[in-house]
């Protein structure tokens, strides 16, 4: 039996075709922590780590299929590593609300690659009085469902299984080369 394919939605699509300009389609929250919260990047990672095994969509990249198969797909990307979407920054001088303000605007308006999944979370440090903030960043792209929307999973206190099960979407780029069926209803696909 195949798997099923996970394309990419008619919002999805919109929200990549809204993209042409030098503004991306992302969105970013700012969670300011209690001064004397102890964090630190490989806690932050290590958290991350744990609810990215219950949201399929946050290992997943969207790729494009050959011509005549249909919409983008989202695959499990196999280069997946939690440190690469999860880092540490400095927060602009005085360190202030509209400084902190200012640096999750400057990281929010970085496009996010699409070489993988589309969401970066930084751990912003320097805010005034010995604060130290989280910014999450989500392309809307494939964050608009609630079946797989990352928001709500990520803020939940109850811990995250790590042995989670793995999403049934393809792990690898799909082809029409020896796959015709797998392409899109009402599409023409070639076998070639």
């Amino acid at each position: 039996m195949t798997e099923p394919i996970d394309r990419a939605s008619a919002t999805d699509l919109a929200f990549l075709a809204m993209e042409r300009g030098a503004v991306p389609e992302q969105i970013g929250a700012v969670l300011v922590l209690a001064p004397g919260t102890a964090v630190d990047l490989t806690g932050v990672r290590r958290l991350f780590a744990e609810r990215v095994a219950a949201i399929p969509r946050l290992r997943q990249r969207l790729v494009r299929v050959p011509p005549g198969c249909g919409r983008p797909v989202w695959v499990d990307d196999p280069d997946f590593d939690v440190r690469r979407h999860v880092r540490c920054a400095p927060c602009r001088y005085p360190g202030d609300e509209q400084a902190l303000l200012d640096t999750a605007a400057a990281v929010v308006a970085e496009r996010l690659p699409r070489s993988r999944p589309l969401w970066t979370v930084v751990l912003l440090t320097g805010p005034a009085g010995g604060a130290v903030a989280l910014l999450v960043v989500l392309h809307r792209s494939g964050s608009a469902r609630p079946a797989t929307s990352p928001s709500a999973s990520w803020s939940c206190p109850t811990p995250v299984p790590s042995s989670s099960p793995r999403s049934p979407t393809p792990t690898t780029s799909p082809t029409c080369r020896g796959s015709s069926r797998r392409c899109a209803p009402n599409s023409i696909c070639s076998p070639g």
